[in-house]
């Protein structure tokens, strides 16, 4: 048991102990467990028809451990915020801590925030629910996600204005992205799992094609590639925020590179 000494205590583990008083705490222990007093009562039932056993371990966890967790927060029409994690809780209220994380980031009313676990559908990645880290790690996702929307529109407005300024082009490639190939079959001559209905990539497209200034990349597959022209030849308005949310949902569309969406 580390005793207080100065020292630094590791065990193997890339942790350093936290500054403690171990043995003291381990005396509390015993105190508040009258543990002299059961140790008496031990001694009395020795050897009876009803004896005592009396054991204790103490040891010392590392926690908040990661290497990752995974979050995803989408926004419904009405209001209602999903956050999607890759650990389910077992008891430890998770629902309320990660909820008030997302409520305080994107300044919602905490009764607005829904908070659902462990749907590998929806988060295809997590390290489980141990050694008290998802508060640590998996709170970090939450409010990483949460913030995540409006810095990445800050930070394209600002590359979009000064692209604007000085007449330089601004493309957007893997507009029909759906997310990684992961376990399904790769069915077209792309990196990416790509949206394949007509409709779908109709959304995508126009999406990207409705705002001024901004130059679409085709797919490199040749199956692909005519639906894309078709689709740009038929652009007539940028399909809304809760268009391209159902979109969104139904083909459950995820980041190609881990990060939250």
């Amino acid at each position: 048991m580390p005793v207080p000494t100065g020292l630094t205590y590791r065990d193997g583990a890339p942790i350093v102990y936290d500054p403690a008083d171990y043995p003291a705490a381990f005396d509390r222990l015993l105190a508040t467990l009258d543990y002299d007093g059961w140790r008496a009562r031990q001694a009395e039932r020795r050897g009876g028809p009803r004896p005592i056993g009396i054991g204790l371990c103490a040891y010392v966890e590392g926690t908040g451990i990661g290497p990752f967790e995974g979050a995803d927060i989408r926004v419904d029409p009405d209001g209602t915020v999903f956050v999607h994690l890759g650990v389910c809780a077992q008891g430890q209220g998770h629902e309320t801590t990660l909820a008030q994380i997302a409520a305080d980031e994107l300044g919602v009313a905490l009764e607005s925030v829904a908070v659902v676990g462990g749907d590998t559908s929806l988060v295809g990645y997590g390290m489980g629910t141990i050694a008290s880290r998802v508060a640590a790690v998996g709170g970090p996702a939450v409010q990483r996600s949460a913030a995540q929307n409006e810095r990445y529109r800050q930070a394209f407005e600002e590359v979009a204005t000064i692209c604007r300024e000085r007449g330089t082009a601004v493309q957007t490639i893997k507009a029909i992205a759906r997310g990684p190939w992961a376990a399904a079959d790769r069915s077209h001559a792309t990196w990416y799992q790509p949206l394949e209905r007509q409709e779908d990539i109709d959304r995508a497209v126009h999406w990207v094609v409705g705002r001024p200034g901004i130059f679409l990349n085709t797919a490199g597959d040749l199956g692909l590639l005519p639906k894309v022209l078709d689709a740009a030849s038929r652009f007539t308005r940028r399909p809304s925020d809760e268009e391209m949310t159902a979109l969104h949902d139904a083909t459950r569309m995820s980041s190609l590179f881990g990060l939250p969406t």
